[in-house]
C-alpha cells in the first residue's frame, strides 16, 4: 500500500490541507540570441519529452520533465501570439506535493528563478484530505455545472476544468491505493485571493460520521442492520436511501445522519498555505 506525501501541509481536526497543482506565468529576462530551452537542456541533466507547436495561443516549446519518483511537471516557453512569438513568455505547472524535493524539479526551479524577471501565480489547487470514506462525504449541488462519474468509486465535479471555482470530490484511498480512508476535496483558485472570497467558492459539503454505539445497533432488527451496513458501504448512498419507503428511511435515519457536520474551510489553514506558496515562489498577485 502507498502513503501520501505533502509539501508544507497543515492539519486541523484530522483534515490535511495542502497545495496540489500550481500554474505560474513566467517572464524571462532578455537574453539576446540565447534560447532558454537550449540553456536548460544543455546545463541540466533532465529526463524530458520536448514538443513544439506553431498554433496560435499555444507555447512554441513544451518540456514535460520526469522526476526520479515518476511524477512529471511541465515548462512552456515562447507564447505564439497572433502578432508573433513572445519569446520572453512562459509557464511552469507542477504539483508541489509530488515534485518539490525532487532533484530534477528543484534544480530547474532554481535555474528558472535566475533567468525570470518575475513569476506570477496564475492558478493553484487547494487540496483538503478528510479522514472518512467517500460514501460518508456528501457534496451539495449549486449553480455551477455538475458532473458525476463512477468507476468503482464516485467522483463529483462542480464548475469548469482549469477555471476558478472548479471543485472535485473523490476517493483518494482508491486513487492512490491507500490502506486508510481519505476523501479528497480539490478547489481551483486564481492567484491568491483573501479567505472570504475563497470560502464563498465552497459549496455545502456534509460529513456523515456515523458514531453510534452498540446499544443503538441492538435496537435494529437483523434485516435493518444488514440494510444499514449496505447503505454505509454503498458508492451511491443517496440513490439507494431514497428508494426506501418513508417508514424505513425514518427508521434508519438516526443511524445515518445523527452525527453529521458541514465542512467549513478554516481561515488559519488557508492563509498558512497561501503564505507558504507565496514565500516559496516569491510572486505578486495576478491582477
Amino acid at each position: 500500500m502507498n502513503s501520501l506525501s505533502y509539501f508544507n501541509p497543515i492539519t486541523l481536526d484530522g483534515c490535511i490541507y495542502s497545495i496540489d497543482m500550481v500554474r505560474l506565468d513566467l517572464d524571462f529576462m532578455y537574453m539576446g540570441n540565447q534560447d532558454i530551452v537550449s540553456l536548460i537542456t544543455k546545463n541540466l541533466t533532465l529526463n524530458y519529452e520536448h514538443y513544439t507547436s506553431l498554433s496560435p495561443h499555444k507555447y512554441r516549446d513544451l518540456l514535460v520533465v520526469s522526476c526520479s519518483n515518476g511524477n512529471k511537471f511541465t515548462l512552456g516557453v515562447g507564447f505564439n501570439a497572433l502578432t508573433g512569438i513572445e519569446r520572453r513568455k512562459g509557464f511552469l505547472e507542477f504539483n508541489p506535493n509530488k515534485c518539490c524535493g525532487q532533484l530534477e524539479f528543484d534544480n530547474l526551479f532554481s535555474y528558472l528563478k535566475f533567468y525570470c524577471t518575475q513569476m506570477i501565480l496564475k492558478r493553484w489547487d487547494l487540496a483538503i484530505d478528510i479522514p472518512y470514506s467517500r460514501n460518508r462525504v456528501k457534496l451539495h449541488k449549486d449553480n455551477r455545472k455538475y458532473e458525476r462519474h463512477e468507476h468503482g468509486a464516485v467522483t463529483e465535479y462542480l464548475g469548469c476544468r482549469n477555471s476558478e471555482g472548479y471543485l472535485k470530490v473523490y476517493d483518494k484511498t482508491k486513487e492512490s491505493n491507500l490502506s486508510y480512508n481519505i476523501t479528497r476535496i480539490e478547489l481551483t483558485i486564481d492567484g491568491n485571493p483573501n479567505y472570504d472570497y475563497v470560502k464563498d467558492l465552497f459549496p455545502q459539503i456534509d460529513i456523515y460520521k456515523n458514531q453510534y454505539n452498540m446499544d443503538m445497533l441492538l435496537e435494529l432488527s437483523q434485516n435493518d442492520l444488514v440494510l444499514l451496513k449496505l447503505l454505509l458501504s454503498s458508492s451511491d448512498f443517496d440513490y439507494y436511501y431514497n428508494q426506501l419507503s418513508r417508514r424505513k428511511r425514518e427508521r434508519l435515519k438516526p443511524y445515518l445522519f445523527d452525527d453529521t457536520k458541514s465542512f467549513v474551510l478554516d481561515k488559519h489553514c488557508y492563509y498558512h498555505l497561501e503564505d507558504s506558496l507565496r514565500q516559496f515562489i516569491k510572486v505578486r498577485t495576478l491582477k
